[in-house]
């Protein structure tokens, strides 16, 4: 109903309560001119508004009067009807009294109840009534429906029927006497749906659902009763007159009463789903949907026809905001409170569609599966499914093993039988598809999720190994080959892949990746090859040089870079504009990442803006892509960083949070914004805004500190929330806040000797274990800590002097390496250790003079350069002096 509507009917209602008769009809004449089913509404409302009019019209309460002046009938009792003899009274309802008897004809013994009409009672309509309700429940057979077992004739001619006794509890008082749990409470309650469900698939509705008519017996079986106002939908199935409509006689009970009740209107099998929804609500919450204690007539028009129901969740918070009622309102969140409100609906239409389809969501609730009242969007989808298979991927691998293990043998042993090769086939390529959907469809389905890394290796790993099993039955099958060379490339990108949640396994990692090149290889090679196998051999060499460079070997990683490049480059416009482009685009960037690293920014900057050229037009041409959008991301952050150009920084930044808000739970996004923002940082910190630094390096380690918390296997959060601690601490050196500064280089430094002794042929892990201890050395000094500073220096110098041996092309290494020689310098000057300070002083010297005769010194360490040849040259006046 539109509120419109609602305000009209309720401005007329209001003028009408408490006016005489004549001068209400004259007034609701006027009011309602021409609208019919306005007065009908508003005659409606009045009707209940009467007292004793709620929730009975008067057909009904002149039952109510012929009961009430018969009171308590007991002269029945120890009386004989058909085979039965009546022991005791169960209670009285509208139109009977309800006895307790047992079977008196020495055929057995069997404790029933029998329902009888009421004296005073045998009006033609509660006859009509009563023949209707046993014809119902002839036709109901079911577990959880108290089911008809005799009937007849008495011997005063008034009919009876003999229905199953149920010695039981309403089921809410059931659930709260034992203590029962939420899946306990929803287990029982899909019986109750079980048993709703056979009525409606016979075409009678129950109409007056409530706790008081559902009976849990001692079996913990439920037990529907009291059909007495239920509604056949096809009233021919009897064999009799219909019996009075809606419009006749209206009972239910307010609480469980849906809208089209409230208003009089016709009702189907989505107003007993409303009453199983306000029942499950009560279950849940032990509180009621609809609370009408005192409520009039026009209260409860609107509270059942307008007003929002409440969430289960926020009813559980009814009673305090103890502890058990937190948890309650957790539990109920989400798929819950959408189950019970989508049953609830006001809109017949938009209830479930059946019983069934309600008692199923509730089903898929318990076992973790997507529900289907909820949008079904990827991440709703993938959370349930992690959520409700992670903690047993590791045993499901394992089973999955054997079975592909247990086909592969199969398929080798059919395979040289001749006359069985048609199935051997067939099996050969169940175990490829399986293998597939584990590896493509699977995986990336959860690749970006956080707390996913753990299971995203051991998915990559099993199919990796049937993949591999299978290859070695065809090893000139191309697609297969390609397949397996995408699998070797998932393995490497889990174990070390840079930019995403990885295990931190270089080694394993660059093994991976040199596989998947070898594989790409033979596939690319030859006239027969695939269209696209020059691409893919382009991309997997980018993958190898990245772990290449990741070991320190930086020659080694340029020349794969440019071996990429030119594939690509050979390639042009064919076979695939956008995915050849897609490579150039990563080749620039990685060869631009190495050109940075050597000291030379401008030739670094022009390789980052011909692949951000690529990029923007792979965007152009797939408008709406994400993955694209997210390439120029990195494009601006790379010219950002290289150009010192804070606009580029900014755009990374707005373009990068856009991405992650449309996918909260995408970790690479995430990832993409602390770049931006360590960028950011970083540049800040250069240009004299330390203050600005801080707070953008404060953004950078919050982003790291909740991907680390989501997923503590991802080596790759680590390490970024290890970059954040480093460069909050150099900041608040530069500041002089010494204790703050030690208190972020300390962290740093126990998250560097995690990660290295995790994964020691990280080259890059190992810098940053140098690095540390720098730091570490530069605060201790500045804290007067002489013996503590000397002992960070060396410590750094003997973990980069390894590493710079290993790659000897390394400016940044170098250059780090000379400022540790010279803090070593002035720490042994100090203490006037001449020789040893000469030595450190002399080894930076050299240092620093090969980088400025390539030409890539940079000014900062150019101005370093004259402090130290002024120092070594006071050290060597000291070393020639006379000992006295």
């Amino acid at each position: 109903m539109k509120p419109d509507r609602w305000r009209r009917i309720e401005e007329i209602f209001e003028a009408a309560t408490g006016m005489p008769d004549a001068a209400r009809a004259a007034y609701l004449d006027e009011a309602c001119e021409g609208d019919p089913e306005l007065r009908r509404e508003v005659e409606s409302l009045l009707a209940f508004d009467a007292p004793g009019g709620a929730p009975m019209d008067a057909p009904v309460q002149s039952m109510a009067a012929l009961m009430a002046a018969d009171g308590e009938d007991d002269g029945h009792i120890g009386r004989k009807i058909g085979p039965w003899r009546i022991t005791g009274m169960v209670g009285q309802g509208g139109m009977g009294i309800v006895y307790l008897a047992v079977r008196d004809d020495d055929q057995y013994r069997k404790q029933v109840a029998i329902k009888c009409i009421k004296r005073g009672m045998d009006t033609a309509l509660v006859l009509q009534r009563f023949r209707h309700e046993r014809q119902i429940l002839a036709s109901l057979e079911h577990p959880n429906i108290a089911h008809l077992l005799d009937g007849g004739t008495a011997d005063d001619g008034l009919p009876y029927f003999v229905m199953e006794y149920v010695a039981g509890t309403p089921v809410t008082r059931h659930c709260e006497d034992r203590k029962l749990s939420l899946i306990e409470r929803l287990e029982l309650f899909r019986q109750i749906c079980a048993g709703v469900q056979h009525a409606h698939r016979h075409m009678v509705v129950h109409r007056d659902l409530k706790p008081d008519n559902i009976l849990v017996a001692e079996d913990g079986v439920p037990k529907l009763l009291d059909f007495g106002i239920a509604k056949l939908l096809d009233p021919s199935l009897t064999g009799e007159p219909a019996p009075l409509t809606a419009t006749q006689v209206r009972i239910f009970t307010p609480e469980y009463a849906s809208p089209e009740q409230i208003r009089g209107e016709p009702v189907t099998a989505a107003t007993d789903i409303y009453a199983l929804g306000a029942i499950l609500f009560e279950l849940l919450t032990g509180q009621k949907a609809q609370r009408m204690n005192g409520a009039s007539a026009l209260e409860l028009d609107r509270a059942i026809c307008l007003e929002d129901t409440e969430k289960p969740s926020a009813a559980a918070l009814r009673n305090g905001s103890t502890t058990e009622s937190r948890k309650l309102k957790s539990q109920l969140t989400g798929d819950l409170d959408t189950i019970v409100l989508t049953a609830m609906r006001k809109e017949p239409g938009r209830r479930y569609a059946s019983v069934e389809q309600f008692s199923e969501d509730l089903r898929r609730y318990m076992n973790d599966l997507p529900v289907q009242a909820r949008s079904d969007t990827v991440g709703y989808r993938t959370a349930k499914f992690v959520r409700r298979n992670y903690p047993l991927l590791i045993a499901a691998a394992a089973v999955f093993v054997s079975l592909v293990a247990g086909i592969v043998v199969s398929v080798v042993q059919e395979r040289r039988a001749r006359e069985q090769a048609r199935r051997a086939e067939f099996r050969f390529q169940q175990v490829r598809k399986l293998a597939n959907t584990f590896l493509f469809d699977f995986h990336d389905e959860i690749q970006f999720l956080p707390g996913s890394t753990k299971a995203r290796a051991m998915l990559v790993k099993t199919a990796l190994e049937y993949l591999d099993s299978l290859a070695r039955e065809s090893e000139t099958d191309r697609t297969l080959l390609d397949e397996l060379a995408s699998a070797y490339e998932k393995v490497g990108q889990v174990q070390s892949g840079a930019g995403t949640a990885h295990l931190g396994d270089t080694k394993g990692s660059l093994n991976s990746f040199s596989k998947s090149v070898e594989l790409r290889k033979r596939v690319a090679d030859g006239p027969s090859a695939p269209p696209e196998a020059g691409n893919k051999l382009a991309y997997s060499l980018i993958r190898l040089g990245t772990m290449i460079e990741d070991t320190g070997r930086i020659p080694e990683a340029l020349a794969t870079y440019e071996k990429s490049l030119a594939i690509s480059q050979a390639l042009g416009a064919k076979p695939a504009a956008v995915n050849t482009m897609m490579n150039m685009a990563l080749a620039n960037d990685r060869i631009g990442d190495v050109l940075l690293l050597q000291g030379h920014p401008r030739e670094a900057l022009e390789r980052f803006r011909t692949s951000l050229g690529f990029r923007e037009a792979i965007a152009a041409a797939k408008p709406g892509d994400r993955p694209a959008r997210r390439a120029v991301v990195l494009s601006h952050l790379r010219i950002g960083k290289a150009a010192s150009d804070e606009a580029s920084l900014r755009k990374a930044l707005s373009m990068a949070e856009g991405l992650a808000k449309l996918e909260p739970d995408n970790a690479r996004y995430a990832r993409d914004v602390a770049m931006a923002w360590e960028r950011l940082g970083s540049l800040q910190h250069e240009t004299g805004k330390p203050r600005e630094a801080l707070g953008s390096y404060g953004k950078l380690l919050s982003i790291g500190e909740k991907q680390v918390a989501r997923d503590p296997e991802n080596a790759q959060a680590q390490r970024d929330l290890l970059a954040a601690h480093g460069f909050l601490g150099d900041v608040r050196a530069g500041l002089g806040e010494w204790p703050k500064a030690l208190e972020h280089y300390t962290v740093a430094l126990a998250t560097c000797k995690q990660l290295v002794e995790h994964d020691p042929a990280n080259a890059r892990g190992q810098s940053d274990l140098g690095e540390a201890h720098y730091n570490l050395g530069k605060i201790h000094r500045a804290l007067g800590n002489q013996s503590e500073s000397r002992a960070r220096y060396l410590k750094a110098v003997s973990v980069w002097e390894p590493l710079l041996t290993a790659s000897s092309d390394s400016t940044d290494l170098r250059g780090r390496l000379a400022l540790a020689h010279a803090a070593l310098g002035r720490d042994y000057a100090a203490s006037r250790q001449w020789p040893l300070a000469n030595t450190s002083y002399s080894k930076s010297l050299d240092m620093l003079q090969e980088l400025k005769s390539r030409g890539v010194l940079g000014r900062d360490r150019e101005a370093e350069l004259g402090r130290i040849q002024a120092e070594l040259a006071q050290c060597d006046l000291h070393l020639a002096k006379p000992a006295r």
